[in-house]
């Protein structure tokens, strides 16, 4: 999915959280939208640079698996239940932000099943890096890669 589909969902995502825990709490915090969305962009910095510098087979490991959100959100459980809530929720929003850049990668279909599993899922799909490239940079170095 383009980035900036990721940018629009996690901006989305960012508000309805914002606004659910406005009810709760009645305090406009955007720092639940900003980590909502660094949440949405997170697996591909992490997963796209160290695919680009053939680190791994393919651009949607690690990151984009499930055992990534299970380390977030256990990372947001041992903050809020040591009492630090505030930061637990940031951590829980960056956590959201991941799951909904998942979902909308669509990573349970089974052409990327075994990305999303990884490392349970056995081997992964390589894929040359040149070929990565060659293939979406002209769409990012054009206008129309921001249009869409």
């Amino acid at each position: 999915m383009e980035i900036i589909a990721h940018i629009m969902i996690g901006l989305g995502v960012g508000f309805i959280l914002m606004f659910v825990l406005v009810l709760w709490s009645m305090q406009i915090d955007y720092r639940i939208v900003i980590a909502t969305l660094f949440g949405a962009l997170l697996p591909d910095l992490i997963d796209k640079p160290l695919f680009i510098l053939n680190l791994f087979g393919n651009g949607r490991v690690g990151a984009h698996s499930i055992i990534a959100l299970v380390v977030v959100f256990a990372i947001a459980a041992y903050l809020w239940y040591s009492g630090h809530r505030e930061l637990a929720i940031i951590v829980m929003c960056v956590g959201i932000g991941m799951l909904s850049h998942q979902l909308a990668d669509r990573m349970w279909i089974p052409k990327y099943i075994d990305e999303w599993l990884w490392p349970f899922a056995g081997p992964l799909h390589t894929q040359d890096p040149g070929v990565w490239v060659a293939k979406h940079l002209p769409n990012i170095l054009s206008v129309n890669f921001i249009k869409y």
